[in-house]
Order: structure tokens, then C-alpha cells, then sequence
């Protein structure tokens, strides 16, 4: 599960036909992010859903990643050319779920990533990645362990729930 980041203020800022072509991008790089067997469906508002086939919460975070990335350099005309961001919440099917169980879980991954991403995503990540000499492997050990940067994978229900993510 996604959605824009401070995407009010783009709205108040640039207007409602910015925040509209603002969905628009975030919906065409998610449905070019697809793979066979693939669903990306909005959920409401600046919100999306995408179910990835076959795929288990590290490799959904590695991808929530990589959309993360690409969405915030497409710079939008709109906003005199600045770029808009976007949280990911990551889960993936457990026995026993249904799909309101399950998007619950994303959606409470979703708020722990808007609550605890810096207040400067890009930055405060390489101030981390430089202070803990990390490579490759930690990154991937800390998108599990802290859900910098606006992705926070889970596989249980601990989650902050109640939060106001908007």
C-alpha cells in the first residue's frame, strides 16, 4: 500500500490539478512497475494498492524501494518541476488472512513509515548509510528493521495503529 506524501500541501500550494497530475504519475510508474500477475488499483484518494504475485516482504520492499526512488526524481511540471514523495506500507499473505486483514496489516506498516520517516528522507539516509558504513546487505537489514525513507515492511499486526497519516 502507498500514498503521496504531504499531498495536501501540494494541493494548497500548487493547486488541485498539480495533486491530480501528481496521481497520475504515481499511478502510471506503479502500473510500469507490473509484472505478470500484478494488480495496482487505487484505494482512495492519493492512496494505491499493489499486489505483487509471488512476492515475499523483502523482495515487495526492494521494489516499494525502487518506485520510492523513481517517483521523487519525476520532476513535476505542475510544481515547477519539483517532485513529489510517496510512503510504502509492505505485508505480504499470511495463513488465515483475508483481504481486509491483509490490507489492514499494509495499511499499519504504511503509518509506522509516515510516522517515523525523517523529515528529510534522502538525506538522513545517507547520513545513516555513512555512519554505519553499511552496504548493500544492511540496507537491507535496516528497510526491515526501521522503516526509513517512507517503506516499512511487516508481517505482524504490531503496527501503530490510529495514527493520522495525512
Amino acid at each position: 500500500m502507498c500514498d503521496l506524501d504531504r499531498f495536501k500541501l501540494v494541493n494548497d500550494t500548487y493547486g488541485h490539478q498539480a495533486g491530480d497530475e501528481a496521481i497520475k504519475c504515481l499511478a502510471s510508474l506503479l502500473k510500469s512497475c507490473c509484472r505478470p500477475g500484478d494488480l495496482v488499483a487505487r484505494y482512495g484518494g492519493e492512496e494505491f494498492v499493489l499486489l505483487s504475485a509471488d512476492c515475499d516482504n523483502a523482495a515487495a520492499a526492494r521494489r516499494a524501494e525502487q518506485i520510492r526512488k523513481a517517483l521523487s526524481q519525476i520532476p513535476q511540471p505542475k510544481m515547477d518541476g519539483r517532485s513529489v514523495t510517496v510512503s510504502f506500507g509492505v505485508t505480504e499473505i499470511q495463513p488465515g488472512d483475508t483481504p481486509e486483514t491483509m490490507l489492514r496489516r499494509a495499511d499499519r506498516a504504511l503509518l509506522m513509515a509516515k510516522s517515523k520517516r525523517p523529515q528529510h528522507g534522502r538525506a538522513a539516509w545517507q547520513r545513516q548509510q555513512r555512519r554505519d558504513g553499511q552496504g548493500d546487505a544492511g540496507r537491507h537489514r535496516a528497510l526491515q528493521s526501521r522503516p526509513v525513507q517512507g517503506v516499512a515492511p511487516t508481517n505482524s499486526d504490531h503496527a501503530g495503529a490510529g495514527q493520522d497519516r495525512h
